[in-house]
């Protein structure tokens, strides 16, 4: 019979670490497009032009949604200020 132990193991791989420096800035960029690409996604310019005789909301997403709400918050005003329109 052969015994065979291993006293001292000496561990061995292929894959060496080097400082990389261009990792923080590139998390730090990733990080900013990411943030950017969510801001596009989840919030987008409104806008309300007001004319002597018109109210106008332009928006370029929901706009139907837009010129309700802008109509509910004319309502709530005119209530406000007594003006029962």
């Amino acid at each position: 019979d052969i015994n065979i132990k291993f006293v001292d193991s000496v561990l061995y791989t292929g894959l060496t670490y080097r400082q990389d420096f261009g990792y923080y800035p590139v998390m730090i960029g990733s990080i900013i497009l990411t943030l950017g690409i969510l801001l596009s996604f989840y919030f987008y310019p409104k806008y309300i032009l007001i004319s002597p005789d018109e109210i106008i909301p332009v928006t370029r997403q929901n706009v139907w949604g837009f010129t309700l709400k802008i109509k509910r918050m004319l309502k709530e005003l005119n209530k406000v200020r007594g003006n029962n329109q």
